[in-house]
Order: structure tokens, then C-alpha cells, then sequence
């Protein structure tokens, strides 16, 4: 099994989180973070709201691990669990069977074709404003 491993708010950057899943090949990621700086606020969850997007767009798990507030596991499909409060401590287990989706978003070429039909989108509709132009 392969894993890319996310530092705290890398997992809120979905370009790196994708880079890095192709260059690693993985089949899991892995969020390790400390929100004890959130404090008791709902940071944490909004943290946690947030990143389970990266398992959703790239179709593998994401586990989190928190120092001193709320871990859990984001699966692939969506559905996520998150155990502990904020500036608890704790030690949980979880059972994973799955099996990697390929979505549109784990593409490397995904930016780069979007921007392509961007851009020819706005050639054709420049091209047809031109006076004298039907």
C-alpha cells in the first residue's frame, strides 16, 4: 500500500494533493495535523469539512490524525466519521476496505484541458464578434 502523507493544511490545497497522489502512486492519503490552536471552537470541524473533499475528488480514503483534536476517516464515497473533541487526546481503529477510484480529478492533464477549452471558447466567440463577421 502507498500512502501520500498531507501536513495540516496542504490537504486544503487540492492541485498539491493531486501532484502529489500521482508522483507517489497512492493508494491512501493521510492528513496529520494539530488543531489544538483552534482551541474549542469549530475550526476543527470546519478543517475536517473541508479536506474530506480531497477523498471524494481523488477516490481514496483519507485518514486524519490530530494531535489534540478530532481524527477520523473520509472515505471515497463521501461518508466520513470523526472521533475525539477539541483539545481531547485519543487512540482509535478503523477498518478499511476499499478499492481506488479513478475519477476525472486524479488526472495530471485536468487543469491543463480545461484551460485549453477555456481558451478556445473565448477564440471562437472573439472570432465571431468581429465586424463584418456573420
Amino acid at each position: 500500500m502507498r500512502v501520500h502523507p498531507l501536513i495540516c493544511s496542504e490537504a486544503l490545497m487540492p492541485e498539491r494533493t493531486r501532484r502529489g497522489l500521482a508522483l507517489g502512486r497512492a493508494d491512501l492519503l493521510t492528513n496529520h495535523t494539530n488543531d489544538g490552536w483552534f482551541d474549542r471552537s469549530i475550526a476543527t470541524d470546519l478543517h475536517a469539512a473541508q479536506i474530506r473533499l480531497r477523498a471524494t475528488e481523488l477516490g481514496v480514503p483519507l485518514l486524519r490524525a490530530t494531535l489534540t483534536g478530532k481524527s477520523g476517516v473520509f472515505r471515497e464515497n463521501g461518508s466520513f466519521q470523526l472521533w475525539g473533541e477539541p483539545l481531547s487526546e485519543g487512540a482509535y481503529a478503523v477498518a478499511l476496505q476499499w478499492r481506488p477510484i479513478h475519477t476525472p480529478a486524479r488526472s495530471a492533464w485536468l487543469i491543463p484541458l480545461l484551460m485549453s477549452a477555456l481558451l478556445a471558447g473565448c477564440v471562437l466567440l472573439g472570432w465571431k464578434a468581429l465586424p463584418g463577421k456573420p
